[in-house]
């Protein structure tokens, strides 16, 4: 199963300081009755997709709501301090499983033909919903053609171009932002994280800032800064690409398609921009392109990389259940083929041809 950054922070009553935009919008479609049946919430994994939808859900069935926010005091709102509350259900992945499947989908049915546990409304949340198989898929859009009053629906995803546009198409979409580097490194801090690291947490992640959140948890910082030297290594032809592919592993496949294609796209704008600053995991592979004479050939290069990394990410995020050892093993081997413009000498392909 794909390794990908969660949302896994405990449920609130409150968005995150870089939603606020999205929660009034929100706000105020819910006070002129004109909520959309079904919303599409899409952005960036590790944002904070999920607690949004978790926190509304909690404002709506609120039964004595602020101008804002939930109460925090009424029943319905004691009843679900701990996450759960009858009149929500969260359909996701099942552990071990990478799809969500048709039988979760008629479990939603047969949760929205139930009458509300509190009298008032109901809310489905459906988590990672690019996971969705194709029969999942094909059951929920059926739910959508007969939306039911008083039930509503937050697809959450990731990747909401993976979803078939007939779902897309009958939802209405939030976007959610991605917060800027000082937004994320403020958050940060107020959770806790060392000052010291805070910055490095926070580049690591994309500030992305759940994502760092784990990243902390996990000591994933180390295993990422392993990882970006172990591909300079894999330029200058001091390591394997088995031998990356091993510590990639242990940061999780998806993660790891994923520093490729942030360390790609940050390469070639320093290329094309001659930047100068770079975070501290990318020191050394700045240092090894800066002293490529031919610039034009390389930024090609790191495109058809890119895009490349991309077909991965979308293929490890989407229905398919691809093999990722492999799909890394076959980055990485592109990868390594850049030290043909690093070093200005011709390499010899698995064909043995020479480029």
């Amino acid at each position: 199963m794909s390794n990908e950054p969660q949302e896994t922070i405990a449920p609130s009553l409150t968005p995150l300081p870089w939603q606020q935009p999205e929660w009034r919008r929100l706000l105020e479609q819910h006070k002129a009755g004109q909520m959309a049946h079904a919303y599409l919430v899409a952005g960036e994994q590790g944002i904070g997709k999920f607690q949004f939808a978790q926190a509304f859900a909690r404002y709506l069935l609120c039964q004595r709501p602020g101008a804002e926010l939930a109460c925090g005091e009424c029943t319905n709102c004691l009843l679900g301090i701990n996450g759960f509350h009858p009149d929500i259900t969260l359909i996701q992945p099942e552990e071990g499983s990478r799809d969500i499947k048709i039988d979760q989908i008629r479990a939603v049915t047969a949760f929205i033909a139930r009458t509300s546990h509190s009298g008032l409304r109901k809310v489905i949340i459906l988590n990672n919903a690019h996971h969705l198989n194709a029969s999942a898929a094909n059951s929920l859009l059926k739910t959508l053609e007969e939306p039911s009053k008083d039930t509503y629906l937050f697809l959450v995803t990731a990747r909401a171009d993976s979803l078939p546009a007939t779902l897309r198409s009958r939802c209405q979409r939030l976007v959610m932002p991605t917060p800027s580097l000082e937004v994320a490194m403020h958050w940060l801090r107020a959770k806790g994280v060392a000052a010291d690291q805070v910055e490095s947490i926070a580049l690591a992640a994309g500030s992305r800032p759940l994502h760092a959140l784990t990243i902390v948890e996990s000591d994933g910082l180390v295993h990422a800064n392993e990882f970006m030297v172990s591909l300079a290594a894999l330029l200058q032809r001091t390591a394997s690409i088995q031998t990356v592919v091993t510590i990639a592993m242990k940061i999780g496949d998806s993660v790891a398609v994923e520093y490729l294609l942030r360390t790609s796209s940050i390469v070639i704008r320093s290329l094309l921009t001659n930047e100068t600053e770079h975070p501290d995991s990318l020191k050394a592979l700045a240092q090894i392109f800066s002293s490529v004479e031919d610039r034009t050939a390389l930024v090609k290069r790191l495109l058809q990389f890119n895009l490349a990394a991309e077909k991965s990410q979308r293929q490890l995020l989407g229905g398919t259940n691809p093999n990722a050892q492999l799909m890394l093993e076959s980055l990485l081997w592109q990868w390594s083929s850049l030290h043909t413009q690093v070093s200005g000498k011709q390499t010899t392909d698995r064909a043995g041809q020479h480029r």
